[in-house]
């Protein structure tokens, strides 16, 4: 017989890979990073901290797209 294996983690994938950098988001919808600063403060694109940093979940990315697709 053999022994167990270990538990696997849930996601393979590191949890930071969900996670985009305020450049990152910037690139992506074409704007200035300031601009994604802008639309965080004003609770459009949802935001996390890490830290002393703000991460942009895909997700939050996604939803804020679908919503304003012209």
């Amino acid at each position: 017989l053999m022994a167990p294996s270990a538990p696997t983690p849930a996601s393979p994938v590191p949890l930071r890979a969900d996670l985009l950098t305020v450049k990152e988001v910037a690139v992506i919808l074409d704007v200035h990073a300031q601009t994604v600063r802008r639309l965080i403060a004003e609770r459009k694109l949802k935001a996390v901290r890490v830290g002393r940093l703000v991460k942009v979940r895909r997700v939050a990315l996604a939803e804020y797209y679908r919503n304003n697709e012209s």
